[in-house]
């Protein structure tokens, strides 16, 4: 295939391909979560099912993304991942850096956000006992906020 064949993909392809990756993710999560408890019970379900659920994902894109290939979404409304800069496929640091913020991205801008401008402003401002529940709150809120923002924006 020539690139003077390549397309962009319009909005609803890229919506059906995260649908689907979305999907499979879930189900992968639900499988990791069902072999932990038959593993090591429901006494600490509750503390690692997040991390569970990160990890299914990091192993989904991890054998598809980062080894390659097409993820079950990209195949399912053929998606080729291009680079129009380098007229080819993303190299493997991109799509590895892709996957990082991907997964661990929320968890590094909340971390940023609390760390630089929220808890400042907050003991500042605050009352020392408040501080940390207001901080908590003021934190969901500006997360929720920026990426409700980033869905409307793209």
């Amino acid at each position: 295939m020539s690139t003077a064949e390549l397309r962009y993909a319009n909005q609803f392809e890229i919506i059906r391909s995260e649908e689907k990756d979305r999907y499979l993710i879930s189900q992968l999560s639900q499988q990791l979560d069902e072999l932990y408890t038959k593993l090591f019970g429901l006494n600490n379900f509750h503390i690692y099912q997040p991390y569970l659920h990160r990890l299914s994902e990091l192993l989904y894109y991890l054998t598809t993304t980062l080894s390659n290939r097409q993820t079950i979404g990209e195949e399912y409304v053929c998606l080729i991942q291009y680079d129009p800069i380098t007229k080819r496929i993303p190299s493997l640091m991109r799509r590895l850096f892709m996957i990082f913020f991907r997964i661990f991205g929320d968890l590094i801008s909340k971390y940023f956000l609390t760390t630089f401008l929220i808890r400042p402003i907050a003991e500042d401002f605050f009352h020392p006992k408040l501080s940390l529940q207001t901080i908590e709150l003021i934190t969901r809120f500006i997360i929720t906020s920026i990426e409700r923002t980033h869905k409307i924006s793209f």
